[in-house]
């Protein structure tokens, strides 16, 4: 009795997902694009005369065709806010003390994963600790997930030895 019950409820779950695959929806296609950067929120980097870079990923989410034309910029009203939530007093990094590699770019179908670089000028660095709030937007006109999250990365920057 026992067995009869546990091979109709094994062929019952085997029907289930064997039924469940049917139909017109194939997985992986018209799944939502999403644009977000890789490492968020918070980040830390100490930059010496032999390590002046760090690398920003903007990644790509989403099973289709899309192709977004996207930026990076670098936003001091998020750092404001940034140091209000946190009662901090963080200050900017200098313009004069960063560089990116680019700030516009095409993001596409097979563009899981985007690099840019950002540079840094060490003798321009101001003693202590200086944030470089970094912000993704889509430039692009059409719908697209960016999580508020995963769209701001506050790159604090710290001149070491």
């Amino acid at each position: 009795m026992k067995r009869n019950f546990l091979i109709s409820v094994i062929s019952a779950a085997v029907l289930a997902v064997l039924s469940s695959c049917s139909g017109k929806f194939e997985v992986g296609h018209d799944v939502d694009s999403s644009l977000y950067l890789l490492k968020y929120g918070k980040c830390e980097v100490t930059v010496s005369p032999d390590s002046q870079e760090y690398r920003i990923y903007v990644c790509k989410g989403g099973l289709n065709d899309d192709v977004f034309a996207v930026s990076l910029s670098v936003d001091a009203e998020d750092l404001v806010v940034y140091n209000a939530k946190y009662m901090s007093d963080y200050r900017i990094l200098p313009p004069n003390s960063y560089e990116f590699s680019r700030t516009n770019m095409l993001v596409g179908k097979d563009d899981v994963k985007t690099e840019v670089l950002v540079s840094f000028a060490y003798d321009c660095l101001p003693e202590g600790t200086s944030v470089l709030p970094v912000r993704l937007k889509c430039t692009s006109d059409r719908s697209v997930r960016m999580p508020e999250d995963y769209s701001v990365s506050y790159i604090f920057v710290t001149k070491g030895e």
